[in-house]
């Protein structure tokens, strides 16, 4: 009778030494295997790995909502839109070719008798950037797009005045639609801060107007119906 509670007491005391070190056992062979161990608790990098380009950080950031913050600040002079003016705008697309600018500006007292504020809406695309001086510079040699350009005051009409016979003028005085060509010069600064670059350009424009007066009176000088205009720009985070 005392031989049977002894070798069930042995096979009991075998059976909880295998439970207690069975577990033990595969912690140990899970430590040894590469793949559980996560490269944030390495102190090296992984091979191929780099650092995070200032563009890509741009994008992790700069996201959702976030898009909606302007990119850019703009100081223009002449061009159709007033003697001076400022905006904001973004810069969007996959290589930031694409931007939308919004103005306010004002034609001087000395232009036209009195002063009058403006408002302009204008959409740019440049189709490619070429990098030089160590990539401090950006050379854009075409920048080209429209804008639609708005004399805020009761002088200025959409629709032509009952006062005149229907026809008369046959535009609006109010609205000009332009489109320009251009070049830019973008220089990049160094380090992760707001201002990312600053950028100088040069734009010649015309507009509805004076295309339509340039094909009937062919006699127009070039200049009578082309202006020039330019302008600086800065930068800021989120933008290409």
């Amino acid at each position: 009778m005392t031989s049977k509670p002894s070798v069930f007491s042995l096979v009991l005391l075998l059976a909880a030494i295998t439970a207690t070190a069975s577990p033990a056992a595969h912690d140990v062979t899970a430590a040894a295997k590469p793949e559980h161990i996560s490269a944030t608790e390495s102190s090296c990098p992984a091979a191929g790995h780099e650092r995070p380009t200032r563009d890509t950080r741009r994008d992790e950031s700069y996201v959702g909502w976030r898009r909606l913050i302007p990119t850019r600040l703009t100081v223009q002079f002449a061009g159709g839109m007033g003697m001076f003016s400022a905006g904001i705008g973004w810069e969007y697309g996959r290589h930031g070719q694409w931007a939308t600018d919004l103005f306010a500006g004002f034609i001087p007292a000395s232009a036209i008798g009195r002063t009058y504020p403006t408002t302009t809406a204008k959409q740019s695309y440049t189709p490619w950037s070429i990098r030089c001086c160590r990539e401090r510079l950006s050379v854009e040699p075409l920048t080209c797009g429209m804008y639609i350009n708005s004399v805020i005051a009761d002088e200025f009409w959409l629709r032509e005045p009952s006062r005149y016979p229907k026809g008369y003028y046959g535009f609006s005085t109010k609205l000009r639609a332009h489109l320009f060509v251009g070049q830019s010069y973008r220089f990049h600064l160094r380090g992760g801060g707001v201002l990312r670059d600053i950028s100088l350009f040069w734009e010649m424009n015309t507009c509805d107007l004076y295309l339509i007066s340039r094909i009937t009176n062919r006699y127009m000088d070039f200049g009578d119906y082309v202006g020039l205009s330019v302008g600086i720009g800065l930068h800021l985070f989120g933008g290409r």
